[in-house]
C-alpha cells in the first residue's frame, strides 16, 4: 500500500488504523508538480495507491494514471470530491451513515463505530451495493467477539466481516 498526499496522516495514526508500516509507503506531500510522477512510479511497484490529489488535476494526468493502474493491475483509490478528479471513477465508495456503540445513558466508553458504505461505479462495478463496516474506536483494546482483551481489534490476523 502507498498513501500519497495526506500530510495529516502520520505513521502512528496509520499503525493504529491497522496498516502494516513495513509494507506501506507514506508520501505526505509530493509537491504540486511532482505528484503525478510519484504516483506513476508507485503504481509500477505497488498494488494499492491511495491518493489525495491537489485541488486542480489536469485531465491528461488523470487519464495517464488511471491507464497505468489498469495496465499494472493496480488499484488507484482517489480520495476527495468527484470534482477534484476529471476522469470518472471505475468505482466509488460513499459513507452514508455512521453510528457509535458502547456508551450507555451518560456513562461508559465508545467501543466501536459502524459505517454504512455504498459502492457503485461503471463497468463491472455498476451495480450499487451497500455494506456495513465495523471500525474500532481509536486506541481501543477490547476482546469483543474475539474474547482477548489484550488484542487490538485491528491486529493482524483479526477477522473482519462485512454484511
Amino acid at each position: 500500500t502507498a498513501i500519497v498526499g495526506i500530510p495529516t496522516l502520520g505513521a502512528l495514526a496509520a499503525a493504529e488504523a491497522g496498516i502494516d508500516l513495513g509494507r506501506c509507503a507514506l508520501v505526505p506531500d509530493p509537491g504540486p508538480k511532482a505528484w503525478p510522477t510519484v504516483v506513476a512510479a508507485l503504481l509500477d511497484a505497488i498494488d494499492l495507491v491511495v491518493l489525495a490529489p491537489p485541488p486542480r488535476v489536469r485531465a491528461a494526468d488523470a487519464r495517464r494514471l488511471s491507464s497505468r493502474a489498469k495496465e499494472r493491475g493496480a488499484v488507484l483509490l482517489v480520495l476527495g470530491s468527484s470534482s477534484s478528479w476529471p476522469e470518472g471513477p471505475d468505482g466509488r465508495l460513499r459513507p452514508v451513515a455512521a453510528t457509535w456503540t458502547g456508551i450507555g445513558d451518560g456513562h461508559g466508553a465508545l467501543a466501536s463505530r459502524r459505517l454504512e458504505v455504498v459502492t457503485d461505479g461503471r463497468g463491472a462495478a455498476a451495480r450499487q451495493r451497500c455494506v456495513h463496516v465495523a471500525l474500532p474506536a481509536a486506541n481501543l483494546r477490547s476482546g469483543g467477539a474475539f474474547g482477548d482483551p489484550t488484542r487490538h481489534l485491528n491486529a493482524p490476523g483479526t477477522a473482519r466481516r462485512a454484511t
